[in-house]
């Protein structure tokens, strides 16, 4: 198939071409990756453990918080049973705020130990394409180093209140979008369900991810398409009839492909 005079390309070792209208994206500088947990998974914690999901995050950070008596037996008792129930917005939501956002921020820089883990393969790849820049939920700073080692450069961070404009025009420095938080500034961690409702009804920030999904194509990288905050402004450019088309990579066949098909408001085209 050809799109635009750029026909899809085979990469040994890849299942599916890559669509023509994603590398016609990346050669007009307009392919931005959104990065999720899945690439941080690749790495591995000071016990030779991967970073953990939401799930095992959030069992750490009650465990954690027991044992510094943050919080009484009953409470670890409801929140354990509220993992059990995987009603994990309600559990991050009552652990931020039992645990203050100082010591979550100890938690976290703890867990993701920011000078201990070592960036995977993944992230040197991810720094190497001529992404437009990056978006991530993720808290950790393995993208900034991965990027700082392939081009001795900074990545030029920001976050939801700082977004609007900052893919608009071309820079030395690309900037990364810290979606969800970074583990340096513990305020600015999304992690309860009132974080993610404080995002989705502060109007600058719908309108700026909007803008960014309309104007550019997002190439998401393991990320499982489930956070309101994200689905939320796709749903709304889809209802308007605004016509954009961004892609997935994911393996072929597996759960997590079919999942986002169901959840995606336009199913992404390419898979891996």
């Amino acid at each position: 198939m050809e799109t635009a005079g750029k026909p899809n390309r085979v990469l040994s070792g890849y299942t599916d071409p890559i669509p023509g209208p994603l590398l016609q994206a990346l050669d007009q500088e307009r392919l931005v990756a959104f990065i999720g947990a899945g690439t941080s998974r690749r790495c591995y914690s000071k016990t030779r453990a991967p970073l953990p999901d939401l799930s095992a995050l959030l069992s750490k950070l009650v465990e954690w918080g027991a044992a510094r008596q943050l919080f009484d037996a009953k409470v670890f008792d409801d929140l354990q049973e509220l993992l059990g129930r995987e009603e994990f917005l309600m559990v991050a939501q009552e652990c931020r705020e039992l645990v203050g956002d100082n010591r979550l921020g100890e938690f976290v820089a703890e867990v993701f130990d920011p000078d201990g883990v070592v960036p995977a393969r993944v992230h040197e790849l991810l720094s190497a394409v001529p992404f437009r820049g990056y978006v991530t939920t993720n808290y950790d700073n393995l993208l900034e180093r991965a990027h700082v080692r392939v081009h001795n450069r900074q990545l030029r961070t920001v976050f939801p209140e700082t977004m609007r404009g900052a893919f608009e025009s071309p820079q030395r420095n690309r900037p990364l979008l810290k979606l969800h938080g970074d583990l340096d500034a513990p305020a600015s961690i999304v992690l309860g369900h009132r974080d993610y409702l404080r995002m989705i009804w502060t109007p600058e920030y719908t309108e700026s991810m909007r803008a960014l999904m309309a104007n550019f194509t997002l190439l998401f990288v393991g990320y499982g398409l489930a956070d309101l905050d994200v689905l939320l402004p796709l749903d709304q450019l889809t209802h308007e009839g605004v016509k954009c088309q961004h892609y997935l990579l994911s393996r072929r066949g597996g759960t997590q492909c079919h999942r986002e098909e169901e959840t995606s408001p336009r199913p992404p085209d390419g898979s891996n």
